[in-house]
């Protein structure tokens, strides 16, 4: 970020930390890395709209639990994620940093973590990269 400002890099692409700078007029927002237009920045493009097609790089996180953690107590913890992902004030903290809160039943975070380990998983392989 300060090889950014300071001019000794043209671009950088990052998961939110230079929405401040974006906010202050020091940086411009060329595109965001999601499917959908930022909430936040609704006039900024996506990448896929900017030309690189099919471009996905959204973030996401969750909860994980052990291996055989019976399904009340997860259906419960998720209950209970559920509730404060749905509060005003967590959703206005998660945008105000370039996000949108997304409540799901584990079914449906399984089901999303798992496409995304396909599609990197590919791109892994495809590229043949190696960890070190």
């Amino acid at each position: 970020m300060q090889d950014l400002l300071g001019g000794q890099i043209d671009f950088m692409f990052d998961p939110g930390i230079g929405l401040q700078s974006v906010r202050a007029g020091k940086l411009k927002l060329l595109a965001v890395g999601s499917p959908k237009r930022s909430a936040l920045f609704p006039d900024v493009p996506t990448m896929d709209e900017a030309g690189l097609k099919d471009f996905d790089a959204d973030s996401w996180f969750g909860f994980y639990a052990p291996a055989g953690t019976p399904v009340a107590v997860v259906n419960e913890l998720n209950a209970e994620i559920n509730k404060i992902l749905n509060t005003k004030s967590f959703q206005d903290r998660v945008t105000a940093i370039g996000g949108a809160a997304a409540p799901m039943r584990p079914a449906e975070f399984g089901a999303r973590a798992g496409v995304d380990s396909a599609r990197f998983g590919a791109l892994i392989k495809s590229r043949n990269i190696k960890g070190d």
